[in-house]
């Protein structure tokens, strides 16, 4: 390979890299992870991050409105069988997006209904026991 090729080569290996640190930078942007049991007192945009498992309380308490939850293709897992793996007791605006997975647990998703009604939204999560 002649040094005009290799140099091209390089450069659009470079270019590839680039783009795909740049992309996961960009997935997270604005967004707070998960990566453990946590509490959610503020409205916003969440990802997991990783998987992870509670046992003594939900592994999401959902205690805000408006809050947005991405799965990222992890999976969630409630080693209590009287506990929901995510609870969001008379919350609005909840939206829970996979793909993911919610394991054990009483609940997948525990949600009461909020006073004036609400919406919540679940797409792609897949719920076992």
């Amino acid at each position: 390979m002649n040094s005009i090729n290799r140099s091209l080569s390089l450069r659009a290996a470079f270019f590839v890299l680039t783009l795909t640190a740049g992309a996961s930078a960009l997935a997270s942007a604005g967004r707070t992870p998960i990566y453990q049991p946590i509490v959610i007192t503020q409205p916003g945009a969440y990802y997991v991050s990783r998987d992870f498992t509670a046992s003594s309380g939900p592994a999401i308490d959902v205690q805000s409105d408006n809050v947005e939850i991405a799965l990222e293709g992890h999976i969630i897992t409630q080693s209590n069988p009287s506990i929901a793996v995510i609870a969001a007791a008379g919350r609005k605006g909840l939206s829970v997006t996979g793909p993911g997975r919610l394991k054990g647990g009483g609940y997948g998703i525990h949600v009461d209904s909020p006073s004036g009604g609400g919406t919540v939204r679940i797409k792609g999560v897949t719920i076992e026991s």
